[in-house]
């Protein structure tokens, strides 16, 4: 659901936003692939499981480990399967970071206007930007707005 214009959102708020949002597109994948091929679904979530604790602790010689049995155990059928699923998953990541980003865009849009009372637009007034330079020509009598 959108947010009102809040100038209390944290990093951390927003971070939980994204992460929200990504675990929503996961499990909506994770439901389809277990619907569609159980077994694609369990070695996806192995090796998701595998990578996570890695990611946690580079250390963690356990989790390469069996994260390259599964690779070396893996028929090529599967194996194809399994890397669709990755792909499909590292795609709605992507997706839901930019919607993210525009989210955050919108919120900042939402406060300046609530501040100022003007539509700020898509550009950021900023005197070297090309909306701060065209509205600096403007005002110095260099251009008219037409």
């Amino acid at each position: 659901a959108p947010t009102k214009p809040d100038a209390t959102h944290s990093s951390h708020d927003e971070d939980e936003e994204l992460m929200a949002d990504i675990e929503i597109l996961h499990g909506i994948l994770a439901d389809i692939v277990k619907k569609e091929s159980p077994n694609v679904h369990q070695m996806f979530t192995q090796m998701t499981k595998h990578g996570f604790t890695r990611a946690a602790d580079p250390d963690n010689e356990s989790s390469l480990e069996q994260m390259t049995k599964l690779a070396r155990d893996i028929s090529p059928h599967n194996a194809l399967s399994v890397l669709r699923v990755f792909s499909l998953a590292l795609n709605l990541v992507n997706s839901a970071e930019v919607n993210h980003r525009l989210r955050l865009m919108r919120r900042k849009d939402d406060l300046l206007q609530v501040d100022n009372g003007v539509n700020v637009g898509p550009l950021p007034l900023l005197d070297d930007g090309v909306r701060g330079t065209i509205e600096n020509t403007i005002a110095s009598g260099e251009a008219t707005a037409e």
